[in-house]
């Protein structure tokens, strides 16, 4: 008669090993929730270009800037869907549009609007040596615009009347080396602010 070896793994045991794939199972959930989130646990820099910067990762100060930054170009926009173009700096401040307008909180900001074609800038400088802001508009060129029905992010906005833009929402620390319009204003040292998913372009 031929031995048989049974082995017996009792109640406990079976508890253990499902307690330990459910911990792995949560480990492994709790690691692709940071890593969806961009937290601790993932790199924070790993999908954004080198010029670009997440308006978390900016100080508090920088940060609220730069919304400001957003919101003034959505006045800035529908001035220009109103009237065809873009309001001066005086006339955003007149209205009390952020961050245009007397902030006490960065007293030593000053903005001015620079264009070059189909560039427009509306440029932020420090009297103190502090750092720097930058709203980058890029209207479309005669017959190289993007395609009808590209749909608005971060950096594609369309107007009312159908027109893509190009914009971006820059910091840099300090003057910039040039006060003229720039379409490429990473080629300058200015780091592209990103809300969520970073813009999809490159220089």
């Amino acid at each position: 008669m031929s031995e048989r070896t049974v082995v017996v793994v009792g109640p406990s045991g079976r508890g253990e090993g499902q307690f330990a794939l459910r911990a792995a199972t949560l480990v492994a959930m709790g690691g692709l929730l940071l890593a969806a989130r961009g937290g601790p646990g993932a790199s924070s820099t790993g999908d954004l270009a080198p010029y670009q910067v997440r308006l978390a990762e900016l100080a508090p100060g920088e940060q609220r800037i730069a919304r400001e930054l957003r919101e003034g170009l959505t006045e800035a926009e529908t001035v220009r869907a109103k009237e065809g173009r873009w309001p001066e700096v005086a006339a955003l401040a007149a209205d009390g549009v952020p961050p245009f307008a007397a902030d006490p909180l960065a007293p030593e900001l000053h903005w001015s609007l620079v264009s070059d074609g189909s560039t427009l800038n509306y440029l932020g400088l420090s009297d103190r040596g502090g750092p720097s802001y930058l709203l980058v508009v890029q209207e479309p060129e005669p017959g190289n615009g993007d395609p009808p029905g590209t749909p608005p992010d971060e950096v594609h906005h369309v107007l009312r009347d159908g027109t893509i833009l190009h914009v971006y929402a820059c910091v840099r620390d300090g003057a910039p080396p040039s006060a003229s319009a720039t379409s490429k204003p990473w080629l300058e040292g200015w780091k592209q602010i990103v809300a969520d998913a970073p813009a999809k372009e490159r220089p």
